[in-house]
């Protein structure tokens, strides 16, 4: 219950910074484009992230339980990929970052965070 508290707090809020300021994380990927220490530390986050989603998944029993083992499994499998192929990552990611598609990812997180939530509560 608490790691699901803690993973809906951490979907809302980087849902919430997505959706309010797309520009600094535009602005990230075009730093982690170009730093090989930024590339790593990023994928590892994203690692770490998915590893917390797929153990809270496994240890809360809400209904949504396998939605969020789904979510982080496919977090885990996009970061494994990012770390083993970091270029290859950075072409097919590059031309889908923007602004406005960093705001629909953000209000994606959003509704996820409210609904995990809603669920929590």
């Amino acid at each position: 219950m608490d790691m699901l508290l803690m993973l809906t707090l951490l979907i809302g809020s980087l849902g919430l910074g997505m959706a309010l300021n797309p520009t600094l994380f535009v602005e990230a990927y075009e730093d982690i484009k170009f730093h090989p220490g930024l590339k790593l530390v990023s994928n590892v986050l994203l690692l770490l992230i998915a590893a917390l989603m797929i153990a809270v998944g496994f240890s809360s029993y809400t209904m949504w339980s396998m939605w969020v083992i789904a979510l982080g499994g496919g977090l885990f499998m996009i970061g494994i990929f990012r770390l083993v192929f970091t270029d290859q990552w950075i072409n097919i990611v590059g031309p889908f970052i923007s602004g406005r598609f960093i705001r629909f990812i953000g209000i994606l997180c959003l509704l996820v965070a409210f609904i995990l939530g809603y669920d929590l509560f």
